[in-house]
């Protein structure tokens, strides 16, 4: 089996295998390329397996894997930003607050 990677729109990554993928070095190589992707925080993630001639059950589980990993990232990621917004809405309150609560004597 071959195995091409390349990106699209510097946003999303492509993974290009050809061949067999019998839960060998094939699968290894499948497993480090979707890893590496995640690692360089791409958005999105297209295994494209027009080019695959069979496929196993272990193939299987290390695409499936691929699908988890990348759905738990954009989770955390969508969290993440959500926290973000969360402490930015309460420090711009708090901010607020303070400078209502500023007397000047009379």
């Amino acid at each position: 089996m071959t195995l091409k990677t390349s990106t699209l729109d510097n946003s999303i990554g492509l993974i290009e295998p050809k061949g067999s993928l019998v839960g060998g070095d094939e699968t290894v190589e499948l497993r480090q390329a979707v890893a590496g992707f995640i690692e360089r925080d791409y958005q999105k993630l297209i295994i494209d397996l027009s080019k695959v001639t069979y496929v196993n059950s272990t193939a299987i589980g290390i695409l499936v894997a691929a699908h988890t990993s990348y759905a738990r990232k954009r989770l955390a990621d969508q969290d993440l930003r959500h926290q973000q917004e969360h402490q930015q809405h309460l420090c711009h309150h708090e901010t607020r607050t303070r400078v209502r609560r500023v007397r000047f004597p009379e």
